[in-house]
């Protein structure tokens, strides 16, 4: 998973820290490994990723789990899971 904060704050650092996880993460999982961003509302997490997207020309789908709620409990299920 990772972790996305304020993108606003300083663009370009921001831009290029997540951009240089999605690389790894690419790099790493050969597109094998479904990928969670995890982070405020409207800080640009579905921007970024589809431009990633864009430029290395993958196949993605999102799902916003603030509208997919059978998702959303999931996940919420999950990460109480996990502690």
């Amino acid at each position: 998973m990772i972790e996305f904060v304020s993108y606003r704050k300083d663009a370009r650092t921001m831009k290029r820290k997540i951009y240089n996880e999605l690389l790894k993460w690419k790099k790493e999982n050969n597109g094998e490994v479904a990928l969670l961003i995890d982070g405020a509302r409207r800080i640009g997490k579905s921007y970024i990723v589809e431009q990633f997207a864009k430029e290395k020309e993958i196949t993605s789908v999102m799902i916003s789990l603030s509208y997919d709620t059978d998702y959303a409990v999931a996940y919420a299920a999950a990460e109480c899971a996990a502690f």
